[in-house]
Protein backbone atom coordinates (compact mmCIF):
# COMPACT_ATOMS: atom_id res chain seq x y z
CA UNK A 1 0.00 0.00 0.00
CA UNK A 2 1.50 3.57 -0.93
CA UNK A 3 0.00 6.78 -0.22
CA UNK A 4 -2.11 7.08 -3.78
CA UNK A 5 -4.12 3.71 -2.70
CA UNK A 6 -5.10 5.23 0.77
CA UNK A 7 -6.43 8.62 -1.28
CA UNK A 8 -8.28 7.19 -4.10
CA UNK A 9 -11.56 5.88 -1.76
CA UNK A 10 -13.25 9.21 -0.55
CA UNK A 11 -13.19 9.88 3.29
CA UNK A 12 -13.86 13.21 5.05
CA UNK A 13 -10.04 13.58 5.61
CA UNK A 14 -8.82 12.58 2.04
CA UNK A 15 -6.97 15.83 0.96
CA UNK A 16 -5.36 16.13 4.20
CA UNK A 17 -3.56 12.46 4.43
CA UNK A 18 -0.94 14.10 1.76
CA UNK A 19 0.27 16.74 4.74
CA UNK A 20 0.04 14.36 7.50
CA UNK A 21 2.30 12.12 6.15
CA UNK A 22 4.51 14.66 4.88
CA UNK A 23 4.84 15.73 8.17
CA UNK A 24 5.27 12.92 10.07
CA UNK A 25 8.25 11.69 7.80
CA UNK A 26 9.89 14.84 7.30
CA UNK A 27 9.31 16.98 10.47
CA UNK A 28 10.11 14.31 11.63
CA UNK A 29 7.77 12.76 13.89
CA UNK A 30 9.03 11.01 16.83
CA UNK A 31 5.89 10.62 19.49
CA UNK A 32 2.24 11.61 17.89
CA UNK A 33 -0.60 11.47 19.56
CA UNK A 34 -4.31 11.14 16.99
CA UNK A 35 -7.50 11.70 19.08
CA UNK A 36 -10.43 9.91 17.12
CA UNK A 37 -9.16 6.87 14.56
CA UNK A 38 -12.54 5.30 13.02
CA UNK A 39 -11.42 3.54 9.75
CA UNK A 40 -7.95 4.98 10.41
CA UNK A 41 -7.49 7.10 7.06
CA UNK A 42 -5.29 10.06 9.08
CA UNK A 43 -3.49 7.05 11.17
CA UNK A 44 -2.32 5.14 8.20
CA UNK A 45 -0.77 8.18 6.74
CA UNK A 46 0.87 9.46 10.05
CA UNK A 47 2.18 5.90 10.72
CA UNK A 48 3.39 5.62 6.55
CA UNK A 49 5.49 8.93 7.67
CA UNK A 50 6.70 7.16 10.39
CA UNK A 51 7.55 3.81 8.54
CA UNK A 52 9.76 6.16 5.77
CA UNK A 53 11.84 7.72 8.03
CA UNK A 54 15.29 7.10 7.61
CA UNK A 55 15.57 5.74 11.17
CA UNK A 56 11.66 4.85 11.50
CA UNK A 57 11.47 4.69 15.48
CA UNK A 58 8.96 6.51 15.80
CA UNK A 59 5.74 5.84 17.44
CA UNK A 60 1.95 7.10 17.27
CA UNK A 61 -0.53 6.91 19.65
CA UNK A 62 -3.94 7.09 19.03
CA UNK A 63 -7.43 7.11 21.58
CA UNK A 64 -10.88 6.28 20.26
CA UNK A 65 -13.50 4.38 22.66
CA UNK A 66 -14.80 2.55 19.98
CA UNK A 67 -12.58 -0.79 19.28
CA UNK A 68 -11.94 0.80 15.46
CA UNK A 69 -11.56 -2.73 14.84
CA UNK A 70 -11.28 -1.83 10.75
CA UNK A 71 -7.65 0.56 11.75
CA UNK A 72 -6.40 -2.07 13.77
CA UNK A 73 -7.01 -4.40 11.08
CA UNK A 74 -5.33 -2.65 8.12
CA UNK A 75 -2.09 -1.40 10.07
CA UNK A 76 -1.28 -5.09 10.77
CA UNK A 77 -2.33 -5.58 7.16
CA UNK A 78 0.50 -3.51 6.02
CA UNK A 79 2.74 -3.98 9.06
CA UNK A 80 2.77 -0.88 10.90
CA UNK A 81 1.64 -2.52 13.70
CA UNK A 82 4.93 -1.92 15.84
CA UNK A 83 4.28 1.84 15.00
CA UNK A 84 1.30 2.41 16.47
CA UNK A 85 0.14 2.33 20.05
CA UNK A 86 -3.86 2.10 19.76
CA UNK A 87 -5.55 2.83 23.12
CA UNK A 88 -9.31 2.28 23.39
CA UNK A 89 -10.20 4.90 25.92
CA UNK A 90 -11.02 8.83 26.20
CA UNK A 91 -8.55 11.08 25.47
CA UNK A 92 -9.44 12.55 28.97
CA UNK A 93 -8.54 9.01 30.05
CA UNK A 94 -5.91 8.53 28.56
CA UNK A 95 -4.35 12.01 30.38
CA UNK A 96 -4.94 10.12 33.49
CA UNK A 97 -2.66 7.07 32.70
CA UNK A 98 -0.57 9.35 31.16
CA UNK A 99 -0.11 11.83 34.61
CA UNK A 100 0.67 8.86 36.45
CA UNK A 101 4.30 8.06 34.35
CA UNK A 102 6.80 8.94 35.88
CA UNK A 103 8.40 10.54 32.65
CA UNK A 104 6.71 13.74 31.23
CA UNK A 105 6.12 13.00 27.05
CA UNK A 106 6.53 15.69 24.56
CA UNK A 107 5.00 15.20 21.54
CA UNK A 108 5.76 16.05 17.94
CA UNK A 109 2.45 16.44 16.92
CA UNK A 110 -1.26 16.59 17.89
CA UNK A 111 -3.93 15.57 15.80
CA UNK A 112 -7.25 16.17 17.13
CA UNK A 113 -10.57 14.52 15.23
CA UNK A 114 -12.33 12.80 17.74
CA UNK A 115 -15.56 14.70 19.44
CA UNK A 116 -16.74 17.72 17.57
CA UNK A 117 -18.42 19.21 20.78
CA UNK A 118 -17.00 22.78 21.67
CA UNK A 119 -15.98 21.69 25.53
CA UNK A 120 -14.29 18.15 24.16
CA UNK A 121 -12.50 19.72 21.34
CA UNK A 122 -11.36 22.92 24.33
CA UNK A 123 -10.50 19.82 26.46
CA UNK A 124 -8.45 18.07 24.17
CA UNK A 125 -6.95 21.69 23.62
CA UNK A 126 -5.97 22.52 27.02
CA UNK A 127 -4.87 18.58 27.78
CA UNK A 128 -2.23 17.82 25.44
CA UNK A 129 -1.53 21.29 23.75
CA UNK A 130 1.15 22.07 26.53
CA UNK A 131 2.51 18.85 25.94
CA UNK A 132 3.46 19.81 22.45
CA UNK A 133 7.03 20.48 22.14
CA UNK A 134 8.15 23.90 20.66
CA UNK A 135 8.05 23.67 16.64
CA UNK A 136 5.37 20.88 16.77
CA UNK A 137 1.99 20.46 15.49
CA UNK A 138 -1.08 20.52 16.56
CA UNK A 139 -3.93 19.88 13.77
CA UNK A 140 -8.00 20.84 14.30
CA UNK A 141 -10.19 18.42 11.98
CA UNK A 142 -13.61 19.72 10.56
CA UNK A 143 -12.53 23.12 11.45
CA UNK A 144 -14.97 24.86 8.54
CA UNK A 145 -17.73 21.86 9.07
CA UNK A 146 -18.26 21.73 12.57
CA UNK A 147 -18.98 24.37 15.05
CA UNK A 148 -17.19 22.84 17.99
CA UNK A 149 -13.57 22.98 16.66
CA UNK A 150 -13.98 26.15 14.87
CA UNK A 151 -15.06 28.23 18.04
CA UNK A 152 -11.73 26.63 19.71
CA UNK A 153 -9.85 27.84 16.94
CA UNK A 154 -11.34 31.20 16.36
CA UNK A 155 -11.87 31.87 20.20
CA UNK A 156 -9.19 29.77 22.52
CA UNK A 157 -6.06 29.84 20.19
CA UNK A 158 -3.87 33.32 21.04
CA UNK A 159 -3.38 34.29 17.66
CA UNK A 160 0.12 36.35 18.35
CA UNK A 161 2.99 35.89 16.04
CA UNK A 162 5.46 34.64 18.89
CA UNK A 163 3.37 31.54 20.31
CA UNK A 164 1.91 30.62 17.26
CA UNK A 165 1.18 30.41 13.93
CA UNK A 166 -1.90 29.10 12.46
CA UNK A 167 -3.14 28.08 8.99
CA UNK A 168 -6.41 26.79 7.55
CA UNK A 169 -6.96 25.16 4.95
CA UNK A 170 -10.76 24.72 3.82
CA UNK A 171 -11.32 22.15 2.13
CA UNK A 172 -12.57 18.34 2.76
CA UNK A 173 -14.05 19.78 6.54
CA UNK A 174 -11.19 22.31 7.44
CA UNK A 175 -7.64 21.20 8.50
CA UNK A 176 -6.54 24.05 11.15
CA UNK A 177 -2.37 23.47 10.92
CA UNK A 178 -1.23 25.22 14.22
CA UNK A 179 2.72 25.53 14.51
CA UNK A 180 3.70 25.99 18.58
CA UNK A 181 6.57 28.60 18.44
CA UNK A 182 7.17 28.29 21.95
CA UNK A 183 8.12 25.77 25.27
CA UNK A 184 5.36 27.78 27.56
CA UNK A 185 1.84 28.18 28.11
CA UNK A 186 -1.02 29.21 29.53
CA UNK A 187 -4.78 29.22 28.73
CA UNK A 188 -6.27 32.67 27.36
CA UNK A 189 -9.85 32.99 28.08
CA UNK A 190 -11.62 34.81 25.30
CA UNK A 191 -11.71 38.25 25.66
CA UNK A 192 -8.45 38.43 27.82
CA UNK A 193 -5.52 40.53 27.09
CA UNK A 194 -2.80 38.17 26.15
CA UNK A 195 0.61 38.15 28.02
CA UNK A 196 3.56 39.50 25.67
CA UNK A 197 6.43 37.83 28.16
CA UNK A 198 7.07 34.49 29.28
CA UNK A 199 4.91 34.57 33.24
Amino acid sequence: MNLLDLTEKWTDVRGHLPLLYAIARFLPVRLGLEIGVRDGNSTLAILMGLAAQETPDGLLISVDPEPCENAVARAQEHGLRALWNFRRQTSAQFSIDLSQEAQRRSFDLLFIDGSHDHADVLNDWLLWGPLVRKDGFILFHDTVTYDGPRRVVEEHIPQQRNLFEVCTLPYDHGLTIVRKKCDYWWYQSPGCPIPTEKP
